[in-house]
């Protein structure tokens, strides 16, 4: 006899079109406004990390709209990692996220070195 749990993910049994949306999300520079790209993104709970372009954007299809909010990770190096939650509206077939990053500036340390 099979497992009844094999296979099964987070989504409800029964999903209806308007339960599910395209996500468009924006990356740029907090202090430039500049557009951010190789922004690795991240949606939902366990989500699979997607690649911001040349234009700093990102589509992820088929997000799952329920009561909760969904989790949303940006990550670039030499930028902060933002971790945030967002209210996403049922009924729409596409919706934009706009995220800025911040630069991580790393203090630097000085160094005395003694010479004989």
């Amino acid at each position: 006899m099979a497992d009844a749990n094999v296979g099964q993910s987070d989504l409800p049994l029964f999903v209806f079109p308007d339960m599910l949306t395209t996500l468009d999300v924006h990356c740029t520079d907090r202090r430039t406004g500049q557009a951010l790209s190789g922004v690795e993104v991240a949606v939902g709970a366990a989500g699979q990390g997607h690649q911001t372009d040349d234009k700093g954007v990102v589509s992820i299809q088929e997000v799952f709209v329920g009561q909760n909010p969904v989790r949303v990770v940006a990550k670039r190096n030499g930028y902060k990692t933002v971790d945030s939650t967002f209210k996403l509206i049922a009924g729409l077939k596409r919706q934009e996220l706009h995220i800025k990053m911040s630069k991580y500036h790393m203090p630097i340390r000085r160094q005395c070195y003694r010479y004989k």
